[in-house]
């Protein structure tokens, strides 16, 4: 793979008390925004207490922006589950997707498998299957409510990724 491949960054953090849906879906509209321009996908699951968000883009680009969430108020303790260099990547169509907590039960229970997870795995090696299995339920929670979606998480480009046959 050359340098110019693509990574995907996954992290959880604790969802600050006085965080909103409304300011949930400023962060996500604002994403969208932004993303557009610096070449980043990605998609965030928010939860009650919990986020899981996944950045996919220029490595260069994804670790810049992480640095910078890491000190975003809104969130606490953001804990790097993965850095890799995917096959390909999952969000596509998403500068950045949003699914809400109980869109998907089999997604809510994988993610809490991550509530505890202290250690990240070493940068650019391979991505263990439980994750893999959450950004294929991800990109296929937002493929299903791509007609049905409000307008502050619509796909920024047409969907013709690998997310239709998820």
């Amino acid at each position: 793979m050359g340098d110019d491949a693509p990574v995907r960054l996954t992290y959880v953090s604790t969802r600050a008390g006085s965080v909103t849906d409304e300011d949930v879906q400023q962060i996500v509209a604002h994403a969208n925004r932004a993303n557009r321009g610096i070449g980043v996908t990605g998609c965030l699951w928010g939860g009650r207490t919990r986020f899981l968000h996944v950045i996919e883009g220029p490595a260069a680009v994804v670790e810049a922006l992480f640095r910078r969430i890491s000190l975003d108020p809104r969130h606490a303790s953001p804990r790097l589950l993965a850095y890799a260099r995917p096959a390909n990547v999952k969000f596509g169509p998403w500068n950045m997707g949003y699914v809400a907590e109980g869109a998907d039960a089999r997604l809510d229970e994988l993610i809490a498998l991550f509530n505890h997870v202290t250690a990240p795995l070493p940068p650019h090696k391979e991505e263990p299957a439980s994750l893999v299995s959450i950004h294929d339920r991800l990109a296929a929670a937002l493929t299903v409510q791509r007609g049905n979606i409000q307008e502050w998480a619509k796909p920024a480009r047409p969907v013709s990724s690998d997310c239709d046959q998820a």
